[in-house]
């Protein structure tokens, strides 16, 4: 697969590099294990950079890197070795456990993630925002996404987004809000760690090769010696770095929404959720046995994560999942529609928002109607009749909802125009009126100018000798 320029990408064997093109050039080896990113891709060779140093990498190379957000790295712990009988092996550290037999995650060995953030771990909390990233690629990947654009309730804006259905109960949902559930609890992978370690300690030689078979497949193929360690006491103990990438490997997570993981799943374990859903049940028991001593994959070495994604794709999970996106996006449409009424009634768009507030009410009456009348439990084989029936019936209501409205304008247009008609006459009883009112003023104005040229003539007379 060519590498993919400004991804991060992980080192499965040592790789050989040089500071520069031209001479002079010094060459330098990156160790397995390394987290870098890769700068360019040219035909004979690739740029890439680590802690902000560039060098360069021939072709040959290119089979040493993986993606970083495909998988979850088995990677080695680079601490002290202790010598156990003349042969060299890491030093690793045995998990710790709780009270309960559950491991203390904040003693988890920390493991880069695709953006080089350090795990950190706390009681009680869960670090899987990274792989959440890689599980949302693989329902792109799958087409089992729905881009649409919503009305953002604190602008009123239109913006771009995605959807996608939750694992458990396949209701869909905003994609950033879903949960990244981990299947396998942190408890249950603890708990087959100390029965492995169990199995190992009472007779190595009749499990060590059995469970090293049964992890051929495990997980992108987890290695023996990744999750199990003989300290120089002779005890067998289940590593630290293991159980944490069992514990944050894709194949071992879901999408899921707040309510199934927060409310019905919470701390259940895995099986025993999913045995008391009806949508999976004793199907998918019998589908799924679980491999060697209860181990944290099936059988076949598939993660249960992928195991429930694959289980929802069978055709009567499949038309679930679809009706819920039919529900969603009318949800959606109408969800927008009363946001864009809201902000037009704010703006002041009087108009707008009284139209879209009749809208959804029609629509709420035509469900109504269809729901009250063609209850969802009628026989198969009227369906098709009754879709048909429930057609006609919407086309009734609308076409009687369009009668109405068009009556209720022709009553308006009345009743404008004898609003008009009366104005009209007033108008024309007022032009009368101000006429008459002009005479008199003209009648008055003269009777005036009367008394003015007697009064005047009057003066004249009196001044005369």
């Amino acid at each position: 697969m060519p590498l993919i320029p400004d991804e991060l990408y992980y080192l499965n064997d040592n790789v050989v590099a040089s500071t520069s093109l031209l001479p002079p050039t010094k060459n330098i080896t990156l160790t397995k294990g390394k987290t870098l990113t890769v700068v360019d891709v040219m035909k004979k060779h690739f740029t890439v950079s680590s802690n902000g140093q560039k060098c360069y990498v021939k072709s040959d190379y290119e089979s040493c890197f993986v993606l970083a957000r495909t998988m979850t790295p088995f990677l080695e712990i680079t601490s002290a070795v202790q010598d156990y009988g003349g042969q060299q092996a890491r030093k690793a550290k045995p998990f710790a456990t709780g009270p309960a037999g559950q491991m203390k995650r904040p003693d988890f060995v920390p493991v880069p993630t695709p953006d080089t953030r350090a795990f950190d771990y706390k009681p009680n909390s869960k670090t899987t925002g990274n792989e959440r990233v890689a599980q949302i690629e693989k329902r792109i990947d799958s087409n089992l996404m729905y881009d649409f654009e919503t009305i953002s309730p604190m602008t009123g804006d239109r913006v771009q987004t995605s959807g996608t259905y939750c694992s458990y109960c396949h209701e869909w949902f905003q994609t950033y809000t879903l949960d990244s559930d981990h299947v396998i609890t942190s408890k249950e992978i603890g708990e087959w760690f100390q029965n492995i370690e169990s199995l190992l300690n009472k007779n190595e030689h009749a499990y060590k090769k059995k469970i090293q078979d049964s992890l051929a497949g495990n997980f992108d193929g987890a290695r023996f010696d990744s999750l199990f360690f003989k300290a120089s006491d002779g005890v067998w103990h289940g590593s630290a770095q293991g159980a944490l990438l069992f514990f944050n490997n894709v194949s071992n997570l879901v999408l899921t929404c707040k309510t199934c993981n927060q409310l019905l799943k919470n701390d259940k374990k895995g099986r025993e959720h999913l045995s008391q859903s009806f949508i999976f049940g004793p199907k998918f028991d019998e589908q799924n046995p679980m491999g060697i001593e209860n181990s944290v994959s099936l059988q076949d070495g598939t993660g249960l994560g992928d195991a429930v994604e694959k289980f929802n794709q069978l055709k009567r999970n499949r038309r679930s999942i679809d009706a819920h996106l039919n529900i969603f996006i009318s949800n959606t449409k109408r969800t927008n529609r009363a946001r864009e009424m809201l902000h037009a009634d704010v703006v002041g768009n009087k108009t707008v928002a009284k139209g879209k507030r009749k809208k959804e009410e029609h629509l709420t009456q035509l469900f109504s109607i269809a729901d009250d009348r063609y209850p969802s439990d009628e026989d198969d084989d009227s369906l098709d009749d009754l879709l048909i029936k429930n057609y006609q019936t919407t086309l009734e209501l609308s076409q009687n909802n369009k009668t109405a409205d068009i009556d209720q304008l022709r009553l308006r247009a009345i009743k404008r125009q004898a609003r008009i008609r009366q104005l009209e006459t007033a108008k024309a009883e007022l032009e009368k009126k101000l006429s008459v009112l002009n005479d008199k003023y003209q009648t008055l104005r003269e009777r005036c100018k009367d008394l003015e040229r007697t009064k005047y003539e009057k003066q004249q007379k009196k001044i005369k000798p």
